[in-house]
């Protein structure tokens, strides 16, 4: 060999430096590393014990217990934290991946039909009240398509989120109707880059027109005019019929910090904040809102996507081929929207068996599970070729302390990932 022993080991493969993707040189490290300092200052506000509502929710975080932003090895989790992208292995599409999720009355009403009409039809002041803390929720999400390219230190995409949700909430005069529908086109361009061997920072900015409506019909209003429910004049409603739709601009930042101890545990830690839109004066961040608050205790006209800032830690050591994954998140660490300082309704715990890792981060055979705010989820998920296959059934909190209301959910996903 030519050259001496010091030419000899630079050129060994072993050894070769690692460079860090072009971005690094762009004023991405400056703006994220502001934004998430910045996020350290947020105080609570608002809060209200609901789901944490996700854009375009995939099934593996899902039946994970919603444990994700640490994971970071496959192009999905730019969605839970845009720093995954520059720790991703390879070029990663998904494309036309449609996903069904369904709770168990939404369920029992597509088994039978009837009972659903009969049970909503002609609601009266007695029959709502008998039917407090009842929930309906439907959630269906294509992702079409969505490009990552972790060479380039950028991902693009383009998806549609179609849900619903209804809930009778209990009031001291009478009972409340909490209806959600909306119909999301999300657009979204990520960029992260690897500041050195440890630390990843990403952002992603993102624009969603939304056509839809949230509403909290109380009890005046829902019986105001007759002695059954009817809300078909509502001037939100003739909106939502005429067309009408709100376009907001939001943006998401994270950084993903690989601990140099006991590499081949692959151990990390990360932090996102999600779906900054804005700053109001004596609020401070807030998340993406779809049209004004009628009153401010009221939701905006047609909901939002709520800010999520959350705490993880996960470890994927791999032996034998069979990727074991550990992931712990807690979530709203800013205490912007669960209220009061129950730990175990904003902790995630995900776990995973992958058989068959491929060098885009998936598995050809996945079993997952997990517990979200103290209630478990199982599932199983499929890369055969370009098809992916997964089904399985999870719970969310949608009570203001652990228990109050759990929704349960069944989730199934078909579609191509090249």
């Amino acid at each position: 060999m030519h050259g001496n022993p010091e030419q000899r080991r630079l050129r060994s493969p072993r050894v070769r430096p690692r460079h860090p993707p072009p971005l690094r040189r762009l004023p991405l490290r400056r703006l994220a590393v502001s934004l998430l300092a910045a996020l350290c200052a947020l105080t609570s506000s608002a809060a209200q014990g609901r789901e944490l509502r996700r854009s375009m929710p995939f099934i593996r975080p899902s039946l994970m217990g919603d444990a994700y932003v640490a994971v970071a090895d496959e192009a999905s989790a730019i969605l839970y934290n845009p720093a995954a992208l520059a720790g991703l292995p390879n070029k990663s599409v998904s494309a036309f991946v449609p996903q069904l999720t369904i709770d168990d009355q939404l369920l029992d009403a597509i088994l039978d039909p009837q009972s659903l009409q009969d049970k909503y039809s002609g609601l009266d002041e007695n029959s709502l009240r008998d039917l407090t803390g009842t929930t309906v929720n439907s959630n269906f999400n294509i992702a079409m398509p969505f490009v990552a390219l972790p060479n380039s230190g950028m991902a693009f995409g383009f998806g549609l989120d179609l849900g619903t949700s209804l809930e009778v909430l209990d009031n001291p005069i009478g009972p409340n109707l909490d209806l959600e529908f909306y119909f999301d086109r999300v657009l979204l361009f990520t960029m992260a880059a690897r500041v050195n061997e440890q630390l990843d920072i990403g952002i992603t900015p993102k624009l969603v027109n939304r056509s839809g409506i949230h509403k909290i019909l109380r009890f005046g209003e829902l019986f105001a005019s007759s002695a059954t429910l009817s809300f078909d004049n509502d001037p939100t409603f003739k909106d939502l019929s005429n067309g009408v739709s709100f376009t907001t601009v939001g943006l998401d930042v994270g950084l993903v910090w690989r601990l140099p101890a006991w590499p081949e545990w692959h151990p990390r830690i990360a932090f996102s904040a999600l779906n900054l839109g804005g700053v109001d004066e004596g609020r401070g961040f807030r998340g993406m809102e779809f049209g004004q608050r009628p009153i401010a205790e009221d939701p905006p006209e047609a909901g939002e996507l709520p800010q999520i800032n959350t705490l993880g830690f996960a470890v994927s050591p791999i032996h034998n081929g069979i990727r074991y994954t550990v992931a712990l998140d807690i979530v709203d660490v800013t205490r912007t929207l669960l209220p009061g300082d129950d730990l175990l309704l904003r902790s995630r715990l995900g776990l995973e068996i992958g058989i068959g890792v491929r060098k885009d981060g998936t598995a050809l055979f996945s079993l997952l599970g997990g517990y979200n705010a103290g209630h478990s989820s199982l599932g199983i998920l499929s890369r055969v070729w370009i098809f992916e296959v997964g089904l399985g059934s999870y719970t969310v909190e949608r009570g203001e302390k652990s228990g109050d209301n759990p929704d349960n959910r069944n989730v199934l996903v078909f579609g191509f990932r090249i």
